[in-house]
């Protein structure tokens, strides 16, 4: 299922044939069920959007720190091979010193850069939401949307690494009962929602919560493009 940015003028309105021989209860029934499965898709894809947006931004300030650091240590190696034989040996050393910190500062840079250019093709594969049971009374459970890097903007994490203690309950956990081990200690909880999220080239392709009747036909698509190997042991495990 992919985003459909068109005007979707000469096909039917979603939701408004009926089959042959159906009543109307049984329509409205069909159609109610068939808004509820595209409530998550919706809801994700908005979330998705506001993600890509705040990834954008951080790439283009990652695209200057990378160009301007590259820069600079290609001027400073140049002007160190211009004049090697004109410092002093001390002056030599330091300026060596400095300029094997300014390639890891490019290299650096440049790496981030392009754990940014793959976040924006799919920053994230799955969301838990995880409620602790020390939770003051009213309190929602907190979403974690996981994925292959972690990424935060405006002081909010936006997406956590897979390798993250939280991320462990993607793997390890069915909706219910649940824990991790977190930097502060052992957190006991309820997980009260696991959902497998496909996003490809920016695009939300299926939103699919953990019990739902299309979980195993996703799983099998996601199977079939055929992922790197952790992942597609990931996927595995969760079928």
């Amino acid at each position: 299922m992919a985003i459909d940015g068109g005007t979707g003028e000469g096909r039917a309105a979603p939701f408004e044939m009926r089959a042959v021989g159906e009543s109307g209860d049984a329509q409205e029934r069909r159609t109610a069920g068939e808004r509820a499965r595209t409530a998550p898709f919706d809801e994700e894809a908005r979330r998705l959007s506001e993600v890509l947006a705040h990834v954008r931004a951080a790439l283009g300030r990652a695209d200057d720190l990378a160009e301007g650091t590259a820069d600079g240590y290609e001027d400073a190696a140049a002007y160190l091979a211009g004049a090697r034989g004109e410092l002093a040996p001390e002056e030599a050393v330091s300026a060596s010193i400095e300029l094997d910190r300014m390639g890891r500062h490019a290299a650096l840079a440049g790496d981030a850069r392009e754990r940014l250019r793959k976040l924006l093709d799919a920053p994230y594969f799955a969301r838990v939401d995880f409620l602790p049971d020390d939770a003051a009374p009213g309190t929602r459970a907190t979403p974690t949307y996981v994925g292959r890097f972690a990424f935060s903007a405006a002081g909010r994490s936006l997406v956590s690494d897979w390798r993250s203690p939280a991320a462990g309950l993607f793997y390890e956990f069915e909706p219910g009962p649940a824990s991790f081990e977190a930097p502060s200690g052992r957190r006991v909880g309820t997980l009260a929602l696991k959902r497998q999220l496909g996003v490809k080239a920016g695009q939300l392709e299926y939103a699919v919560d953990t019990g739902s009747s299309v979980r195993d036909e996703v799983l099998a698509r996601a199977l079939a493009r055929g992922a790197d190997a952790r992942m597609h042991d990931i996927v595995a495990s969760i079928q």
